[in-house]
């Protein structure tokens, strides 16, 4: 088969186009990468950086509200880092980790604070904190199982 030589020429520097968009999207998928790398970490830093101003602004209390105030502290840095791994991963599991953080993060705050209590109330604040918790893991479990089957 003869292939004139415009074609051929034309064929020739198609395949050359071609593997030069292919070569130049695996470098942009490189240096994507990277730059997503870059942002989380910076993000992350970010988040690091806002708990330990929190938490030193929890200096100004004692007792128990210092505690208090250091596991929000403490929360809103897992809950935020929780949050930034699922967007980065961009998984429904990593998503659902994230909303059991944030569940877990809320119970350790709620049992903290029960501690103001008086000791008579404190069993009772500790098995409703206990009792939140369970409700809302079994909600996202739920959750998790419905959008699994849809």
């Amino acid at each position: 088969m003869n292939i004139p030589m415009k074609t051929a020429r034309n064929y020739a520097l198609s395949s050359w186009a071609l593997s030069g968009l292919v070569l130049l999207a695996i470098t942009g998928l490189v240096f994507g990468a990277s730059t997503v790398d870059e942002q989380y970490k910076a993000s992350i830093d970010a988040v690091n950086a806002t708990y330990d101003a929190n938490k030193a602004s929890c200096d100004n209390f004692s007792g128990n509200k210092k505690d208090v105030c250091k596991a929000q502290a403490k929360a809103m840095r897992d809950n935020a880092k929780a949050d930034l791994d699922a967007e980065k991963s961009g998984t429904e599991k990593a998503s659902m980790e994230a909303s059991k953080e944030k569940v877990l993060s809320s119970y350790k705050i709620a049992k903290e604070a029960c501690d103001d209590l008086p000791s008579n109330l404190q069993s009772f604040c500790v098995e409703n904190a206990k009792t939140n918790r369970d409700k809302a893991l079994a909600t996202i479990e739920a959750t998790s199982k419905t959008e699994l089957n849809n």
